[in-house]
């Protein structure tokens, strides 16, 4: 392990007192409403194959964090505060946040399924593998949610009096995810019967994770990497977090827009 040589500023956050809710512009590529998804479904619109767009759902979740949550007046009634929680829950279920999306609805993000196929068998198995980024639980990163910035090089020097010369990187995540846990982030796997001929039109599944904002809404975890001598690089990560409950996930065949159950 390396001493550093140079000082490294302290980042402080503040928070806002309040939530200034204003629905916000999505872009056209993504669906713009609530996709009801019941078990009768059987298909999906062109439309809203593209799911929801991630990036206005992240910032939806920085906004909800800045709001300043109610608190129990010492000479406030327990069902008394209750009842003006319960009030102010359902206003904020109704601030409506992409689109037509609102805080209270779920949303439905478009990801990657991986796929095989047992041709003995006439099983076509389909899963996911989410993301897991610093200090979340499984989750989905944004696109082009992750960036680097080059800091400064500076000389370390190990307990042996090793000098190396030390690259500094300032690493920024950004996911969707749930809270922490310490389980694998693959789903269980769907097994649909499906013959030959129709399991080779299947090459284009994807799936539509299903989920909704949960408080604290959004946090931001910082980490910090050791250089050694093998890689001499000093990292700093800063993984903005939009704390979000998964509820399911639907497969569906992207051209078509047929949803794939087990049958």
């Amino acid at each position: 392990m390396f001493k550093k040589i140079i000082l490294i500023p302290i980042l402080c956050c503040v928070a806002a007192s309040a939530l200034a809710a204003k629905p916000k512009k999505t872009r056209a590529t993504f669906f713009q409403g609530v996709i009801n998804i019941q078990p009768d479904t059987t298909k999906l619109t062109s439309a809203q194959t593209a799911g929801n767009d991630p990036s206005c759902i992240y910032g939806a979740a920085q906004a909800l964090s800045k709001a300043t949550p109610l608190q129990k007046d010492e000479y406030e009634k327990t069902a008394d505060f209750e009842s003006r929680l319960e009030a102010y829950n359902e206003k904020l279920g109704k601030i409506k946040i992409c689109g037509d999306l609102t805080v209270g609805n779920q949303f439905a993000i478009a990801y990657y399924a991986e796929q095989s196929y047992d041709a003995d068998r006439e099983l076509l198995t389909l899963s996911i593998e989410q993301d897991k980024a610093r200090g979340t639980g499984c989750g989905i990163t944004l696109p082009n949610g992750y960036s680097e910035k080059n800091g400064k090089t500076y000389t370390g020097q190990n307990s042996f009096g090793v000098k190396k010369k030390i690259k500094t990187i300032y690493a920024t995540e950004k996911i969707l995810a749930e809270n922490e846990t310490y389980r694998p982030c693959g789903t269980e796997p769907v097994q649909i019967s499906m013959p030959p001929e129709q399991a080779k039109k299947m090459q284009f599944v994807r799936a539509l994770r299903i989920g909704r904002l949960s408080s604290p809404y959004f946090t931001i975890h910082n980490e910090e990497g050791t250089p050694t001598i093998s890689d001499p690089t000093h990292i700093f990560w800063a993984t903005g977090h939009a704390h979000v409950e998964w509820t399911d996930t639907i497969y569906f065949n992207m051209i078509t827009g047929d949803i794939l159950r087990p049958q």
